[in-house]
């Protein structure tokens, strides 16, 4: 069994941000999912988990941790 992937770091403006674009109705809805897989990394959320609530694969989820880390 795979131990958890530790949460994410995000300072305040970054969370701040994320969460303005997700807000937004001009958001991209590609951008947006990134955003909240983003969000919920930095919730603790483990990455099947985050891959199941949003409807994606897991290797998505590890590749926007990746790419935002």
């Amino acid at each position: 069994m795979r131990s958890p992937a530790p949460a994410l770091s995000l300072t305040d403006a970054q969370a701040r941000q994320l969460e303005a674009w997700l807000a937004s109705r001009q958001t991209p809805a590609p951008v947006a999912l990134r955003c909240r897989i983003v969000l919920l990394a930095a919730q603790g959320m483990a990455n099947a988990h985050i891959a199941e609530r949003l409807g994606i694969t897991r290797p998505t989820v590890l590749l926007w941790r990746k790419r935002f880390m």
